[in-house]
């Protein structure tokens, strides 16, 4: 739990927030490749932070593939989950 609290989307006065971007999404996936591998199924925990979490945390691999291959749909993903 604590690599994910001091990811840069969990905010002590506002631990709620979500990535809302490429931009936002891409420190987070360079934050998650530096913790090390045993920690990166802590990640869940976020899940239980926000409903928006939630469909992050679920859709993970989607949105590192397409971060991968196709940055320029990570916006239109990103909104698709957390609009729900």
């Amino acid at each position: 739990m604590q690599c994910v609290q001091h990811s840069t989307v969990y905010q002590k006065n506002n631990p709620v927030a979500h990535p809302l971007d490429v931009d936002d999404l891409r420190r987070d996936i360079t934050f998650f490749k530096l913790v090390q591998p045993s920690d990166l199924p802590r990640m869940s925990i976020l899940g239980e932070v926000s409903v928006q979490w939630a469909g992050i945390v679920k859709n993970w691999g989607d949105l590192m593939a397409a971060f991968e291959h196709s940055p320029e749909t990570i916006n239109s993903i990103l909104n698709r989950i957390i609009s729900k």
